[in-house]
């Protein structure tokens, strides 16, 4: 079953809502340490703006590749850490 990038998107949100507060309760309890809660909570954060920056990008480059107004070749290079994606319209 594949599941769309909106509903990853909220999913992801779910999760971090939940680890928030049953890793929260385990810190108090003291049977998680604050650092490995705060590592976990960190990662998926990052997931979910991983996730949001995909999908702002997603619209950029459909506008791009569907045509939208611009007649002429369009280069758009998307940076995330220390990855690098390019995306070219060649117009034929």
């Amino acid at each position: 079953m594949a599941v769309s990038l909106k509903e990853q998107i909220a999913e992801v949100e779910r999760e971090v809502r939940l680890r928030e507060k049953v890793y929260g309760d385990q810190v108090k309890a003291g049977t998680m340490k604050k650092e490995h809660a705060d590592y976990h909570l960190s990662a998926m954060r990052d997931v979910h703006r991983l996730l949001c920056h995909i999908r702002e990008v997603g619209g950029i480059v459909k506008g791009i590749f569907d045509g939208g107004d611009n007649p002429h070749p369009v280069e758009l290079v998307v940076k995330h850490g220390d990855e690098r994606v390019t995306y070219r319209r060649v117009d034929e």
